[in-house]
């Protein structure tokens, strides 16, 4: 019996779906030629091409198994169909009853019908505010916190709100964007109903795309078994720089380190890396018998007089990668001489060689095993803590606070490191395309309404190039409900009454400048954020770019739009005065960040 068509999804300008989709990003798995669950699906696939080319749509229907990537048990059937809609008559309105003839077609197979854009297909291309868009900077300020209100009071799963500028590739213009991140964006119905109150505030030049994220992710056990491309047995030495590989002793996770930290009138070096990556739960941060209301570590407390959480370098997830990859070399190696000695005999050279390389494997083996990768322990944290925003550069922060029950406060999240005495922090390190050594011992601040070239070198990525958004972003607690003794909330407030949220962390947005590369990934966390006045001034040594100056700290990114988060290096060096009741020396202040040249943010 035929049924009625189911509602249709329509809340992207570039995708269609019969019935309701799961939101973006999808990852994609293609049905194998008899596959057990839908033995029969070859047979429509004459009777659906028919139907696209009634519509005059340009594409195949190719059945799909479409998931979220940490949700892979959840795998929704699909045909999927990508077309190029700029190459549609009448685009949007001809795939809507085109998925709704698709889908009466083969209601026996019960598949969903997805029509999306090949170019967002391929992945939409998010860009930077600039500091020229002072008219949409206004309008953001704003909308900001009210956007966010709407959402949260609405029941929704929130996590990060930014505004950017989205396009498909190859395209000519982009749109301004309000990118929302939530957990719960699935629930199609009530997020349309949502999305209507939204745009009875906004101005018509700003889009809402709602896609899927559980958390902020720069930290916790890697996506991929690359770890022995991000360290080698160069990486066990007593010298360690910024960007090495960090992670607390007997925890299988991994963030990066900052770079030397100074205190005055103290004789030892730290350096800084984030809270999340050292301190997994706010409540060992008073154990030992220690009590206390506070959130946060000071260099008086027992935990860190009694060197309670120690720091390694490389961390245990890479050792033990790196161990395994060596030990799979050497397994390969035994096996390959095995069959060259029955085919050449024991005495042939080439067996003396395999010989030699097996003994090389088997020594850096022995080697890593042995060498103490304690770098140094713990001695302030800033605990999943925010801090007050300046009312001068948040002047409706009072009027937020008031009618809509939020405090918005700068995202904190830092941990200062004790480096043990047989270890050394080295103040410099190479770049990419430098033949001078870079170091950092200098930080400067930034303005909320300009935009800045950036670097910076963590233990997954290494060195990445990037732009600070002009526009601040909002983010909530970003821990997985799955796995949260893996990743700590980023910002942890207590539930309070009504709709479960006290605070909004604001923080800053920095985007890859290689549009196909994040500027964070898992395991840099911690990396400092470095004003990139190379990309400003062109390339050549020159002495005033031997000294970077750090303007962030990063520590979250956001697979869902390719965005990374930091804060500033300034709110972050004055709570560790705060914290710590001592004067930062290094690195040292030297006033504000110089404005980026607009062309090549462009770029």
């Amino acid at each position: 019996m035929e049924q009625n068509p189911p509602s249709i999804d329509t809340r992207l300008p570039y995708r269609i779906g019969c019935p309701q989709l799961p939101a973006l990003p999808l990852e994609t798995e293609f049905f194998s030629y008899k596959d057990v669950n839908f033995p029969t699906w070859r047979a429509h696939c004459d009777s659906i091409q028919d139907i696209l080319r009634k519509y005059k749509i340009c594409a195949c229907a190719r059945p799909a198994y479409r998931f979220h990537r940490e949700t892979s048990a959840e795998k929704h059937p699909t045909w999927l169909i990508l077309p190029d809609i700029d190459q549609t008559e009448n685009g949007i309105d001809v795939w809507r009853q085109a998925a709704k003839d698709i889908w009466k077609q083969q209601q026996d197979l019960n598949l969903s019908v997805e029509i999306l854009d090949l170019r967002a297909y391929q992945g939409l291309t998010t860009k930077p505010i600039l500091s020229s868009e002072a008219e949409l900077l206004a309008v953001w300020d704003n909308v900001m916190f009210r956007i966010a209100t709407t959402v949260i009071k609405r029941g929704h799963d929130l996590k990060t709100l930014d505004l950017v500028h989205r396009e498909r590739r190859g395209a000519d213009t982009s749109i301004a964007t309000v990118a929302i991140t939530a957990k719960d964006a699935d629930s199609n119905q009530r997020w349309y109903i949502t999305i209507e109150a939204l745009y009875e505030f906004l101005p018509p030049s700003l889009r809402v795309e709602i896609r899927y994220g559980s958390s902020v992710v720069a930290t916790g056990p890697s996506e991929t078994n690359s770890s022995y491309n991000v360290i080698s047995l160069a990486h066990y030495s007593t010298n360690v720089s910024m960007g090495s590989s960090c992670g607390r002793i007997g925890l299988r996770h991994s963030g990066s380190l900052g770079g030397v930290i100074r205190l005055k009138g103290m004789e030892e070096t730290f350096t800084l890396t984030n809270h999340h990556v050292m301190c997994i739960e706010d409540t060992e941060l008073h154990s030992h018998g220690e009590q206390s209301d506070t959130k946060y570590i000071t260099l008086k407390d027992k935990i860190a007089k009694l060197q309670t959480i120690m720091a390694a370098s490389p961390s245990d997830e890479d050792h033990e990668t790196f161990i395994k990859t060596l030990k799979s070399e050497q397994k390969t190696l035994l096996e390959d001489k095995t069959q060259q000695v029955y085919l050449r005999g024991q005495d042939h050279p080439h067996i003396k060689r395999l010989e030699e390389n097996i003994q090389r494997r088997n020594d850096d083996i022995l080697f890593a095993n042995d060498f103490d990768r304690r770098f140094g322990w713990v001695v302030a944290s800033s605990g999943t803590r925010s801090t007050p925003l300046p009312e001068v550069e948040y002047p409706n922060i009072s009027i937020q606070k008031s009618n809509e029950g939020f405090m918005a406060q700068w995202v904190l999240d830092w941990s200062l490191i004790r480096v043990a005495d047989n270890r050394k922090f080295l103040a410099a390190g190479y770049q990419p395309g430098h033949s001078y050594p870079i170091s950092a011992q200098q930080y400067q601040s930034i303005s909320r309404y300009k935009h800045y070239n950036v670097a910076k070198c963590g233990r997954t990525s290494g060195w990445t190039e990037g732009i600070i958004s002009a526009a601040r972003c909002l983010l909530t607690d970003s821990r997985p409900t799955d796995r949260p003794e893996m990743y700590p909330a980023v910002l942890d407030w207590d539930t309070g009454p009504g709709f479960g949220y006290t605070g909004l962390g604001v923080g800053y947005t920095v985007l890859p400048r290689d549009k196909e590369t994040p500027f964070l990934e898992a395991g840099d966390s911690g990396s400092f954020v470095l004003l990139d006045r190379h990309t400003d001034e062109g390339a050549g040594d020159k002495m005033s770019d031997r000294e970077k100056s750090i303007v962030g700290l990063g520590f979250g990114h956001n697979p869902a739009y390719n965005i990374s988060y930091m804060m500033s290096m300034e709110t972050v060096v004055k709570d560790i005065e705060e914290i710590t009741e001592q004067k930062v020396e290094q690195p040292s202040y030297a006033g504000d960040a110089p404005d980026t040249k607009e062309h090549l943010a462009k770029d």
